[in-house]
């Protein structure tokens, strides 16, 4: 067996958001810094409360967690099927798309809207007609999509949000959605994610107003408040802290931002931090979930050269979090683990193993519902609040979903 799997498409795109910069032999001339710093987290030192996600493993009886390696199987198993209730899968005959990091999100029962971002390409599918249309190509006029990487259904309107500090809006009334306008926020901001209202945007992002060699003016603030015009009305949340090393914070700021159904209620999360945090209607922090069995990697930081390196080894993510009703979501974290195989301590296999539990917004609820492993652009599962997408093979397969 060779020493190491080869990297495929998708695992280079699960490790794209950290910058890989080679490292010169004037590095060994300079202490090395390990990112994250604990103290530097957000919120490491708030008296907020604290409430610890952790994997309650049943199902056998040596206490081992069940890993399914089909996500079609997955889905029919007990932990999913008392919480959840699944229709019965059909086939979505959808275009050649990059498989590599795809958005979906949910119009209704019977329209998702699909997010190529490695292209840059969105699509409408519409299920009882099996039909599907392409919305925006890629490109930097209006109605195209380019620096995007995040999009949210709020009220018969679908938001695109791109790090050039545009939003995109679509009209969804009817099918399919059709291009309205694009609004430019003020203020240097560069959206990573967005909530949407009638009055609002909502940006999870950050603001570099200036860079030089090693250091930047970089803003403390992790969310942003505009206007439907884009005027920047206030910010808040705190944000990783680089001390001015723009370098760190792209890895460490990259997440995503949720309204609670019916209620001005938000949560966010860092993809890499093992934290969510919950907001109240006065955008005041109410409580941070703990993620218990989360990888938190350290980055290798060459400060005087503005150097990032990921060394090899496990990490995890958090890579998305949807909310299923007004109280409940459903979150998923990305594994990254090496298993030692024989012939060697060099040599070890990489999975990627995906879990998934049901989390109550205003009580200490958790459930965990199951792992899917062997994680890849043939095998994985993505939630929207209406529908659950199944990839196998070269097909997806979709189904509709209700909470118990």
């Amino acid at each position: 067996m060779l020493n190491k799997i080869k990297i495929t498409s998708f695992l280079k795109v699960f490790i794209s958001v950290f910058i890989l910069v080679g490292c010169g032999s004037n590095e060994q001339e300079e202490n090395i810094e390990l990112h994250p710093i604990e103290d530097r987290i957000p919120y490491a030192d708030h008296p907020v409360q604290k409430h610890l996600i952790e994997k309650n493993i049943t199902g056998n009886s040596s206490g081992m967690v069940e890993i399914i390696i089909s996500g079609e199987y997955l889905l029919s198993q007990p932990t999913f099927t008392q919480k959840l209730d699944i229709s019965q899968s059909r086939l979505m005959e959808l275009p050649f798309m990059s498989d590599q990091l795809m958005l979906f999100e949910s119009v209704d029962e019977n329209r998702i809207i699909i997010f190529d971002v490695m292209r840059q390409v969105l699509f409408e599918y519409q299920i009882d007609s099996d039909s599907w249309l392409e919305l925006a190509g890629s490109g930097p006029g209006p109605g195209e999509l380019s620096f995007a990487n995040d999009i949210v259904f709020e009220n018969d309107t679908l938001y695109v949000a791109s790090q050039d500090s545009r939003i995109t809006l679509f009209s969804c009334n009817d099918f399919p959605c059709e291009y309205s306008h694009v609004v430019n926020l003020d203020s240097n901001v560069q959206p990573v994610s967005i909530i949407a209202n009638t009055d609002r945007f909502i940006v999870m992002g950050n603001k570099v107003t200036s860079r030089s060699e090693n250091t930047s003016d970089i803003n403390i603030n992790s969310m942003f408040e505009f206007d439907r015009s884009g005027s920047l009305i206030h910010s808040w949340g705190e944000i990783y802290d680089t001390k001015g090393h723009w370098m760190l914070l792209e890895p460490f700021s990259r997440g995503k931002t949720l309204a609670r159904e019916n209620s001005s209620g938000l949560v966010h999360f860092f993809e890499y931090f093992p934290f969510i945090y919950h907001y109240d209607e006065e955008r005041q922090l109410d409580r941070i979930i703990q993620v218990d069995d989360f990888d938190m990697v350290q980055q290798e930081y060459w400060p005087k050269l503005s150097r990032l390196r990921v060394p090899e080894g496990n990490f995890s993510r958090i890579e998305n979090l949807v909310f299923i009703d007004e109280d409940y979501y459903i979150l998923s974290i990305l594994h990254r683990r090496e298993f030692p195989v024989r012939g060697g301590e060099d040599n070890f296999r990489v999975e990627f193993i995906k879990d998934f539990y049901l989390n109550n917004f205003t009580s200490e609820d958790t459930f965990y519902l199951g792992s899917l492993n062997n994680i890849s652009e043939e095998n994985n599962i993505h939630f929207t609040n209406h529908h659950i997408i199944t990839k196998k093979s070269d097909e997806y397969h979709i189904s509709g979903f209700a909470l118990n």
